[in-house]
């Protein structure tokens, strides 16, 4: 029998649930349901619930001090998706609806608000799902909640924007 893609993503989130050690085995299931081509990409006995899709992506062009802040701000998870609104509204990085030959992440939305990151390699793309762990795979074979919409970004930032909402 073979879903379709709505349905698989929701099997997607429902494999997620949980203790991230059983993710992978939970995901290797969903392949006589649906032939995807989403493989692991971090160890699964180390879960680092410090670092999220966000700080994946984008943590190697921040400065550590405000790494730190931004880690903060997940104190209150409820927030930090306006955060990441607030933060793309004022031009963190530019997005656009096309992927452009040199766009090395993906924003995903649902309902017009941020939901996702992640960061292509070649035609796949690799991001942190929750606080669990990092994967690889197509551009939505992704968990339902991360939307429905994507935009892409070459992966410059302005982090004057970042230290305007650390601010």
């Amino acid at each position: 029998m073979t879903i379709s893609l709505k349905n698989f993503r929701k099997k997607i989130e429902e494999a997620t649930q949980g203790i991230p050690k059983k993710h992978p085995e939970n995901i290797a299931s969903l392949l006589k349901d649906y032939p995807h081509s989403i493989t692991l990409q971090s160890n699964p006995n180390f879960i680092d619930s410090t670092t999220d899709c966000f700080l994946f992506v984008f943590q190697s062009k921040i400065p550590d001090e405000l790494v730190e802040k931004i880690e903060n701000l997940y104190d209150d998870v409820s927030n930090s998706v306006n955060y990441f609104h607030q933060l793309l509204d004022d031009g963190f990085t530019e997005l656009h609806t096309s992927r452009k030959a040199n766009d090395e992440v993906v924003v995903y939305f649902k309902d017009g608000v941020p939901a996702h990151f992640g960061k292509f390699e070649n035609d796949l793309v690799i991001s942190k799902w929750g606080i669990g762990l990092i994967w690889k795979h197509k551009l939505f074979e992704v968990p339902l909640s991360y939307g429905d919409i994507a935009k892409y970004s070459d992966g410059n930032i302005d982090i004057e924007a970042l230290k305007r909402l650390l601010s």
